[in-house]
């Protein structure tokens, strides 16, 4: 794992930097590029500066790494913030095909079948995420993969949460295996308050029960991007 410190601002640039190159690097071999990407404020930064990248965005898909189970346009809402911050900029320079971006349909009456159909969708675009982006939690978490949480063990691509320790509580995450199957993850850890779970998280003896954001950090040419120091 690849450790990059320095202030959010700068995080921020470089987390973007690291998802270009690599969709770059990854496109030179192949067709397309799948990119997973989360909610939360650490994220919009990245949003911010992937929007302004120079890329064939044509060839990029866009999914979710989690989802709140809240309509699209709420402001609990993942994917309000995606759209808001990187979909809709990359629409307005007519570079990124509205059928590339993927939300999951959050509001659906069924969400099990929502979730079997989002599945389905990944599916066709081959069942793996080449980029995911993740944003480390207090408490360790990544995605809606927390600590000791009953869909750690889940074996589909997706899942839903029924009980998240924060609100709201209803979620839809990416499961351990559909994680573990990334060819790329780029971690954000910002600010003080999670300082505890960086330690976890660079502690070769933690569980990753413990913390789930140590499978994203075992990854293959995973990267650690974080304003904490020493």
């Amino acid at each position: 794992m690849h450790i990059i410190h320095g202030n959010a601002q700068e995080l921020c640039a470089r987390a973007a930097g690291i998802i270009a190159a690599t969709a770059r690097a990854m496109l030179a071999a192949r067709d397309r590029v799948v990119l997973a990407l989360p909610g939360g404020r650490s994220a919009g930064g990245v949003f911010d500066a992937l929007a302004r990248a120079e890329l064939p965005w044509e060839r990029i898909h866009i999914f979710m790494a989690d989802e709140r189970l809240v309509p699209l346009d709420h402001p609990d809402s993942n994917f309000r913030l995606v759209k808001e911050r990187l979909a809709a900029p990359l629409a307005a320079r007519n570079v990124l095909p509205p059928e590339n971006v993927h939300p999951f349909a959050a509001d659906a009456e069924d969400p099990r079948a929502a979730l079997e159909a989002y599945s389905a969708t990944l599916a066709r675009h081959g069942a793996a995420h080449d980029i995911v982006l993740l944003s480390v939690g207090e408490d360790g978490h990544v995605a809606s993969l927390f600590p000791r949480g009953s869909v750690l063990d889940d074996a589909p691509m997706h899942a839903l949460v029924a009980n998240a320790p924060k609100p709201p509580p209803r979620r839809m995450t990416i499961s351990r295996e559909l994680l573990l199957r990334s060819r790329a993850a780029v971690l954000l850890c910002l600010g003080e308050a999670k300082r505890e779970a960086l330690a976890r998280l660079r502690d070769p003896a933690a569980d990753w029960r413990d913390c789930p954001a140590k499978l994203a950090a075992g990854l293959p040419g995973a990267y650690l991007l974080t304003d904490i120091g020493a």
